[in-house]
């Protein structure tokens, strides 16, 4: 499967503006608490923090609504995609769109529902169960590390580190993030290869990447 990415190397690669798309992701879980007047009792699910263009990168169908917009991602704003699953639960298959829905005991506001939507091997996350359902609902990457959830998805430390807190954790060598990029022009993409292997340089003269040069951009058809 695709590699997973340190907290501190998947912002590096977020930050660069050659992509026309770019995702940072990983897994999480939540206790969904519907608004009382649904009589509808609390329950787990298995969301995922993600980036704005998840949901245009990958096609994602809407049934109401839409995914939120870059100040959403900047301010990591409180709101919520909602599955097709999720809403016909936690709403009885209505639109909820604007509706206020607890997650861990925070309100978030619904700004979209998802249609059916099963993709087969789900190709966007090979490490966490290529067959697995969909997600239950997404939300700003940034709440995640602001509220300091833990990821309930794949996580690989491979050597001994001091972690006490959430932010050694972000600090850490243990790679947990999934990174995703759309570019469309052959350019783009020899200008962003070069981003990347000049950020590992860089990384190399500070003590980090200690095995030779390997980096490479692939096609989701040269590995699925």
């Amino acid at each position: 499967p695709p590699p997973e990415l340190t907290y501190r190397d998947a912002q590096a690669m977020y930050a660069s503006d050659i992509p026309d798309r770019k995702v940072m992701m990983r897994k999480a879980a939540f206790v969904v608490e519907a608004p009382p007047k649904t009589g509808v009792a609390p329950f787990l699910v298995e969301g995922r923090t993600t980036t704005k263009d998840f949901f245009a990168m990958f096609d994602v169908p809407f049934k109401y609504g839409a995914g939120w917009d870059q100040a959403a991602d900047d301010a990591s704003q409180m709101v919520v995609v909602l599955s097709k699953k999720t809403n016909d639960k936690a709403f009885g298959g209505a639109d909820s769109v604007g509706q206020i829905v607890q997650l861990d005991g925070r309100e978030f506001k619904v700004v979209g529902v998802l249609d059916e939507w099963a993709p087969t091997p789900k190709f966007y996350d090979m490490n966490n169960g290529q067959f697995d359902e969909v997600e239950e609902l997404f939300v700003p990457y940034g709440v995640g590390t602001q509220f300091e959830m833990q990821s309930a998805g794949n996580t690989n430390c491979w050597r001994d580190q001091q972690i006490n807190n959430f932010q050694d954790f972000l600090n850490s060598d243990c790679v947990w993030i999934q990174f995703w990029v759309e570019i469309r022009d052959s350019d783009k993409v020899a200008a962003f290869q070069d981003f990347i292997d000049n950020y590992v340089r860089e990384q190399k003269t500070l003590g980090r990447y200690e095995r030779p040069m390997n980096n490479h951009l692939r096609h989701p058809d040269e590995w699925l």
